[in-house]
């Protein structure tokens, strides 16, 4: 769903998108998706690679759609339509200002293979992605069943001070990186430094999907709270629009949990290494 400016181009790609009415491209717009409400406007010209086309706002330029059934209404606007699709057009009288013109395809379906291809990519993509999360939150549960244990401590009394490491984290690291990087004696050190970051931001999730399953199994095994909180959190991931908060609440608030059960293991081991030499 779309109902903000867009300054320049935009590529929208999904099952089902709006673009609502007082949503506004100000130059051209891609969209593959599976059905398109297009009530908005659009500053140039539209690429459509869609099964289900309704036109009701205003397009400035020229259409170039492939679809299979396309709906434009009596508020619609558009200059040139260019089609490729099963069904002939019908298209309301005053809604197009310039030619409509209907092309062959060789395509065995509505979609193109651009379509074709990108939604099987999108889906073996969130396949590996799910995959690897819980992969990534099972090994964690095993190896540092401890932290996890902590960060579960940290994220109940101290929300807002993990949520506030999270984005010191996130703000700075990448400005520290930068300035290292303007120096030949920094590089190494911000390679280094990238790594690590990294390697939070990858553990974030995990330690977010224990937390979650923390709160509904809080007396289950770390691997079964970690797998139950992981489902959850891919669950959140794939729900429009709840998907972009829910990654960036995870990314903030995982990262630092990670960082302060980092910080802590560090002033535990410094104050261990301390008295040892004290004793010696």
């Amino acid at each position: 769903m779309l109902d903000g400016t867009v300054a320049g181009n935009a590529t929208l790609i999904g099952s089902d998108i709006r673009i609502n009415k007082d949503a506004a491209i100000a130059g051209d717009a891609t969209v593959v998706a599976n059905t398109l409400q297009l009530s908005g406007t659009v500053g140039r010209d539209v690429t459509i690679r869609a099964k289900t086309v309704n036109i009701s706002g205003t397009i400035d330029r020229d259409v170039y759609s492939y679809h299979r059934t396309m709906t434009i209404t009596d508020s619609a606007q558009l200059g040139t339509i260019t089609y490729s699709s099963p069904q002939a057009l019908e298209v309301p009288a005053g809604t197009v200002s310039g030619q409509i013109n209907q092309i062959a395809t060789n395509a065995p379906t509505y979609l193109s293979s651009l379509a074709t291809g990108t939604v099987f990519l999108a889906a073996l993509l969130y396949i590996a992605w799910f995959i690897s999360l819980i992969i990534t939150a099972l090994g964690v549960a095993f190896l540092f069943p401890k932290s996890l244990e902590d960060s579960v401590v940290y994220a109940k009394k101290q929300p807002w001070i993990s949520a506030l490491a999270g984005v010191m984290t996130i703000v700075v690291t990448p400005l520290g990186i930068a300035l290292l990087l303007t120096s030949i004696v920094g590089i190494p050190l911000a390679f280094i430094v990238g790594f690590l970051f990294g390697a939070v931001l990858l553990l974030s999730s995990p330690f977010v999907a224990h937390f979650l399953g923390s709160l509904f199994f809080p007396y289950r095994s770390h691997p079964i709270r970690s797998l139950v909180g992981a489902v959850l959190l891919l669950l959140l991931y794939v729900i429009p629009v709840v998907n972009i908060i829910a990654f960036v609440v995870a990314t903030i608030f995982g990262t630092g949990l990670v960082v302060r059960i980092a910080t802590e293991r560090y002033s535990i081991a410094a104050s261990s290494y301390k008295k040892r030499l004290q004793k010696t």
